[in-house]
């Protein structure tokens, strides 16, 4: 079967061309499989069965692009190609988060679909997969995946199919593999901070959840909705709490001149932010509302 393996950025698959860096000598080794890397254009990797001597034999069964160079490979076609695994599509803490990367999947799914549905045939399945490094993702949020996400975290859950079965959320936990990884010495130094928990029980960073927690509602009244969620203000304190929903009749949208008109008149909601004197009722809703203010 002929698969797309993707990354973000164009640097992640030239590096994959390299067979010593190739992404599939893991599951060789445990798989038993022969496939190796190596270039394919300028800005493409492939994917090759191998011989006995690692050398690649026969037809490409694979290619590599970067999400980010998607629209720049003229003459791409992959209509005979059932399958795209989108590996590691959340960035790390460290990366440059990529401009309107959520619109670049969108039609890149657009792209790689072409007529499919329309002639009958199955759209291409597309297997995001990534470590839980931080829920601030425009794909996830390009998906509808945020909040379904949240609520599955906090009920433990492992699984949930969404969109009328066009999407499935998968969250690996209780790993038996996690158990064994505490005890080697990596996590043992680490085992407090951001990265153990997303190792071991694919937990997102800390930083998502900062300020999330319910609140008593009847101590605060409605102030402003914005976005397709409300601001409410404390009866007697200077907090605020952001929860979803238009619970306001002063209401302001998501287009350009409606949100410039809501920081110009809320500004001082920015800096009770800054005092951590905002609290969330979700981290989706915290992720959305700090938005706003860029």
């Amino acid at each position: 079967m002929r698969f797309v393996y993707m990354r973000r950025t164009q640097a992640q698959i030239d590096a994959i061309k390299v067979k010593e860096l190739n992404p599939f000598k893991a599951v060789n080794d445990v798989c038993g499989y022969d496939i190796v890397s190596g270039p394919l254009g300028k800005y493409m990797g492939g994917f090759w069965h191998s011989d006995k001597d690692g050398k690649a034999v026969g037809p490409s069964i694979g290619v590599a692009v970067a999400l980010s160079t998607v629209s720049s490979i003229r003459g791409l076609s992959v209509e005979d190609t059932p399958v795209c695994v989108f590996d590691e599509f959340i960035k790390e803490s460290h990366e440059k988060r990529s401009k309107n990367e959520d619109s670049a999947f969108l039609n890149c799914v657009e792209t790689f679909n072409r007529n499919r549905e329309f002639q009958g045939k199955p759209p291409m399945k597309f297997i995001l997969l990534s470590n839980s490094n931080d829920m601030d993702s425009a794909i996830l949020d390009a998906l509808g995946a945020l909040r379904p996400l949240d609520e599955m975290i906090r009920k433990r859950q492992n699984y949930r199919v969404i969109h009328d079965g066009a999407l499935a959320i998968y969250r690996y936990i209780d790993s038996p593999i996690s158990d064994k990884k505490k005890n080697t010495v990596l996590y043992k130094i680490s085992k407090d901070g951001d990265f153990a928990g997303m190792a071991l029980n694919n937990e997102f960073s800390q930083s998502n959840y900062e300020n999330v927690k319910r609140c008593d509602i009847k101590q605060y009244f409605p102030l402003v909705s914005v976005g397709g969620m409300t601001v409410y203000e404390h009866k007697s304190e200077r907090l605020y709490y952001v929860v979803d929903g238009i619970k306001s009749q002063n209401v302001y949208t998501t287009f350009p001149n409606s949100l410039k008109s809501f920081v110009r008149r809320y500004w001082y909601i920015k800096e009770a932010m800054l005092l951590m004197k905002v609290n969330y009722s979700s981290a989706p809703v915290k992720i959305a509302f700090e938005k706003i203010w860029g």
